[in-house]
């Protein structure tokens, strides 16, 4: 498509010391420890924030090297106006699930739709972020880490709560390992597991505490949420749209 990019080599979990993995997961609050390749993941992403502020771009598109994207790509990436000054995170990509967006589309270019992300929305493998929106994850995260889809795009995450999050529908970008159930993908691996509850550390009962609290309460707000939509449907008041994110057609 001849869009000029910038590689950002990875950080590779193998090269972190048992220091580096001993500070941030200690700094994450998740069941399991995190994982070297999760940390590395994560790090890999923070590493491209400080790009962006380093060079003062307004806005870029980050993505993961695993994607396919759809015909529509090259227009989005190469006319930026489309986004909105108030957004934080336009994510670009999907992963099959379905979600719940704000009803009403903020802007429609394209035949695709941008809507503000109420719910959880899994994978960071494509997504458009601001220089703001930079700035302010590398300060919250000097103290946090977490998966780093989970942090952006978690509803249960604190940072998710604090940026304004939109999703691009139909979707632009799509993973390898997604299309790969359908026997379309080219067989990428993913050295993150699909589980983190294959390694579990001793952790202080304080730690061990929070989370436990945190596992505790997720049926709660699982059940207020549940709720909330009920009662927001039946009184004809509802301002969401639960829809599964299909992608676009792809680029051969």
């Amino acid at each position: 498509m001849n869009v000029d990019f910038s590689r950002v080599d990875a950080i590779d979990g193998d090269d972190l010391t048992e220091s580096d993995l001993a500070y941030w997961q200690s700094r994450s609050r998740v069941w399991a420890p995190l994982t070297a390749n999760e940390i590395a993941c994560f790090l890999s992403h923070r590493k491209s924030w400080q790009l962006v502020v380093e060079r003062g771009e307004h806005w870029a598109f980050i993505c993961e090297d695993d994607i396919h994207v759809c015909e529509a790509f090259e227009q989005f990436v190469r006319t930026p106006t489309w986004l909105p000054e108030k957004a934080d995170i336009v994510k670009a990509e999907t992963v099959l699930e379905r979600v719940e967006l704000d009803r009403n589309p903020t802007s429609d270019k394209l035949n695709h739709a941008l809507r503000k992300l109420n719910s959880e929305h899994l994978g960071a493998a494509a997504y458009f972020v601001s220089l703001d929106a930079c700035k302010r994850l590398l300060q919250l995260t000097d103290e946090i880490c977490e998966p780093v889809d989970c942090l952006l795009f978690s509803s249960r995450a604190p940072i998710m709560c604090q940026l304004e999050v939109y999703q691009i529908d139909p979707a632009l970008c799509i993973q390898d390992r997604f299309l790969a159930r359908e026997g379309q993908g080219l067989g990428l691996v993913s050295q993150i597991p699909l589980t983190r509850f294959d390694k579990v550390a001793p952790v202080g009962f304080n730690q061990w505490a929070s989370k436990l609290w945190l596992e505790a309460k997720r049926p709660l707000r699982q059940f207020a949420g549940l709720v909330r939509r009920k009662a927001l449907t039946a009184i004809g008041r509802s301002v969401f749209k639960v829809v599964p994110i299909h992608l676009a057609q792809r680029q051969e």
